[in-house]
């Protein structure tokens, strides 16, 4: 069992409570221009850069990439008691929304998200 975990000090950084419904209406909500501007949406898909002009990887609060064909982003999330991901393919409009109970399991969690978006067989 984990211990009990007081998260109020990292709201907004993870103390927030949601299920997996909430998180995936945040999603729907997102691609669909609602919570912000698909012009901003863009740019924290965009992978930043480094001074020397790699790219990282990483856009605003989102691992970004390619998996096949596909752009993907993604965000996963753990402290003690909890696991979550939130796998995007934007231009297909595909959000999975996975929480569970377990500690430490968010590259599984990325895995299940993957599979649920057909990008990877089981």
């Amino acid at each position: 069992n984990a211990p009990l975990t007081d998260t109020s000090n990292r709201i907004p950084g993870g103390g927030l409570v949601a299920n997996v419904e909430d998180v995936a209406r945040f999603a729907s909500a997102l691609q669909r221009g609602l919570l912000v501007k698909p012009e901003t949406l863009q740019t924290a898909l965009t992978p930043q850069k480094l001074r020397g002009g790699r790219a990282t990887g990483y856009g605003l609060g989102w691992v970004v990439g390619r998996r096949g064909t596909r752009r993907e982003a993604y965000h996963v999330g753990g402290q003690p008691q909890v696991s979550s991901v939130l796998y995007m393919q934007p231009e297909a409009g595909v959000a999975v929304a996975i929480l569970a109970n377990l500690e430490g399991v968010e590259n599984a969690l990325l895995d299940l998200a993957r599979q649920a978006a057909g990008l990877v067989a089981p």
